[in-house]
Parts: structure tokens; C-alpha cells; sequence
């Protein structure tokens, strides 16, 4: 078994197993996709990072 901490939408901080090295790959994938593109941030006018970062690069670039 692989263990790992697991951060998730607004939820607690919990232990979870993952049966196979694939499986916890697949997990932080989809982590890592919804932090970058659907999590929105106060910080940034209530968007998402992508959308913020889209916007930086339109008006300096």
C-alpha cells in the first residue's frame, strides 16, 4: 500500500491508501487540475488561477 496525505476541496486533511503508485499518480493529477483551473482564490477577484494568469498575460503582453 501506498500512503500519502491527501488535500481536497475544502475538506480535512485526511490519511487515504492508495492500492498502487498508479493510482496515487492519477489522484494528484486530478488534484493538481482542479487547483490550477476550477479552485477560485479571493486574492484574485474570485477567479481561478488559470483564468487570473490569462488575464496578467492579455494586458502585459
Amino acid at each position: 500500500m501506498v500512503n500519502s496525505i491527501r488535500i481536497s476541496r475544502g475538506e480535512d486533511t485526511v490519511n487515504h491508501k492508495y492500492a498502487t503508485r498508479k493510482q496515487l499518480e492519477q489522484a494528484i493529477s486530478k488534484w493538481i487540475k482542479f487547483y490550477n483551473n476550477k479552485r477560485i482564490r479571493q486574492s484574485n477577484n474570485w477567479l481561478t488561477p488559470i483564468v487570473m494568469r490569462n488575464k496578467y498575460q492579455k494586458k502585459y503582453a
